[in-house]
């Protein structure tokens, strides 16, 4: 987290279908100026409505969320 908060224009913070993945909620303590999405496929609702055109989305975290980001994705 460390290494990308220098980098990233704006966070938007999910949690995959999984019941060990920490809430959206409890995510904005970490990082307090992110944007919390209920789950995945709205996340990326999110950042396809609101990323300005030719900027470059990063989809990161567990394999559950990338698993489930590749559904929604194709």
């Amino acid at each position: 987290l460390g290494l990308l908060l220098p980098h990233v224009r704006q966070w938007i913070l999910t949690r995959p279908d999984n019941a060990r993945a920490v809430s959206p909620d409890d995510l904005t303590k970490l990082v307090p100026q992110g944007i919390a999405r209920k789950n995945v496929a709205d996340a990326i609702g999110y950042a396809r409505r609101h990323a300005p055109k030719g900027t470059t989305v990063v989809v990161c975290g567990s394999l559950y969320l990338i698993g489930e980001s590749r559904v929604v994705l194709h």
